[in-house]
């Protein structure tokens, strides 16, 4: 079975085109020695661990720059709320910040 994703183009505002123009240089550092995911959009900036235990109750090590997976994800945006203060300005899940922006975007 072939899965073709749907494609959507979305217009991105200055903030946001600003922040991505920051953020692909320092991706494409992370991902330079990874073969593979230098597609990947979000991608780990430190080393974690790929969910396997060793008989000895060490964990596998993944090096940084690999893409992250949804869960991955979640949890770095969740984190971010709170390290950098914008618990109060970000909604709780990445579901909620994605209606807002499409509230936002159909409002212009």
């Amino acid at each position: 079975m072939d899965f073709t994703p749907d494609r959507e183009a979305v217009s991105l505002s200055p903030l946001s085109r600003d922040a991505l123009a920051q953020w692909l240089p320092i991706r494409s550092q992370l991902t330079e020695a990874l073969e593979g995911s230098a597609t990947a959009l979000w991608v780990s900036l430190a080393h974690n661990h790929a969910g396997t235990t060793r008989d000895d109750g060490s964990h596998t090590r993944r090096r940084h720059g690999m893409p992250l997976q949804q869960r991955g994800l979640i949890r770095s945006y969740n984190s971010g709320r709170h390290r950098y203060g914008l618990a109060h300005l970000l909604p709780p899940n990445l579901e909620q910040l994605r209606r807002a922006l499409e509230r936002e975007s159909a409002g212009r």
